[in-house]
């Protein structure tokens, strides 16, 4: 593992609200002198398995990045990750599970960072095939 990066006492951050098939997902996105640096991922109430699960994904993603780990490649480790009740809204891309919206809202967040206002959970970065080989802003079939 690499040599930690130390979190200073203020970061800024963007949110990202994400509907998933149980609970929004709120994700949100902190990042010091543009480097992203930690993620908070919150959903569902206290106590229920879904809140303990993201709060869980969200410190892991965390001590990655601060590790050396590129956002990007966590990103796609997560994207496509399914569960028992995947949803689809209109033009957007299906949400598959609670990471995968966070993969998709982590994309989302990375690009307004970037200065892009056209985003919406409907594409991913960096461009390239997911597991399945399919390329992350291809409609849904």
């Amino acid at each position: 593992m690499g040599n930690k990066i130390e979190r200073p006492t203020t970061t800024q951050s963007v949110t990202c609200e994400v509907e998933t098939a149980c609970n929004k997902l709120h994700v949100i996105l902190g990042s010091v002198e543009g480097e992203p640096i930690e993620v908070f991922i919150i959903s569902g109430k206290g106590g229920e398995c879904q809140k303990a699960f993201c709060e869980a994904l969200g410190r892991m993603i965390s001590l990655a990045m601060q590790h050396g780990a590129p956002l990007s490649e966590v990103i796609k480790q997560l994207k496509a990750i399914q569960c028992p009740k995947p949803i689809t809204f209109p033009k957007v891309k299906r949400v598959l599970s609670c990471p995968d919206a966070t993969a998709k809202a982590l994309t989302d967040l990375v690009a307004v960072e970037r200065g892009r206002k056209d985003v919406g959970v409907k594409e991913c970065l960096p461009e390239e095939p997911d597991r399945d080989g399919q390329r992350c802003n291809a409609p849904d079939e």
